[in-house]
């Protein structure tokens, strides 16, 4: 996913290499599908074509085209969890798209999240679930500074 980030968006890390956000601009949010399908298959196994699906439900609440920069995904290692940087890494993907005169968009399935999106900034736009059983995902958007 950092490969595609990097060939259509922007990679965030801290120096220290404890956190990273992978970010797309505004307009529509591009990917490789049947690449990077090929190259999750010995990831997800069998469970791709579910992932595909919740990807596509996403997709399909975004606004066309995209007014916000995307926050596709954001990650900390293990070890660094719980000492602020994921909350920095959200701060500077707030930052980098205020540069751009953008607020910015996310999906969570992780009901903890949103408190820690809304304390960020984030509201909920939409509540809703993947179709055929779940999960149920919050889209979640900090306006333009």
């Amino acid at each position: 996913m950092v490969e595609q980030s990097l060939r259509y968006g922007t990679v965030l890390a801290s120096e220290q290499g404890h956190a990273a956000a992978l970010i797309y601009p505004s307009g529509e949010v591009k990917d490789d599908r049947l690449w990077d399908s090929i190259r999750l298959v010995g990831m997800f196994k069998t469970a791709l074509p579910r992932g595909l699906k919740v990807a596509e439900a996403m997709h399909a609440r975004h606004p066309h085209p995209q007014p916000y920069s995307y926050l596709k995904y954001v990650g900390v290692a293990p070890h660094a969890q719980g000492q602020g940087w994921g909350g920095a890494a959200v701060r500077a993907v707030i930052a980098h798209a205020a540069e751009h005169g953008q607020g910015v968009l996310l999906e969570t399935a992780t009901p903890a999240n949103v408190a820690i999106y809304s304390r960020l900034g984030f509201r909920i736009d939409s509540e809703w679930e993947v179709p055929g059983g779940g999960p149920k995902f919050w889209t979640m958007i900090h306006p333009a500074a």
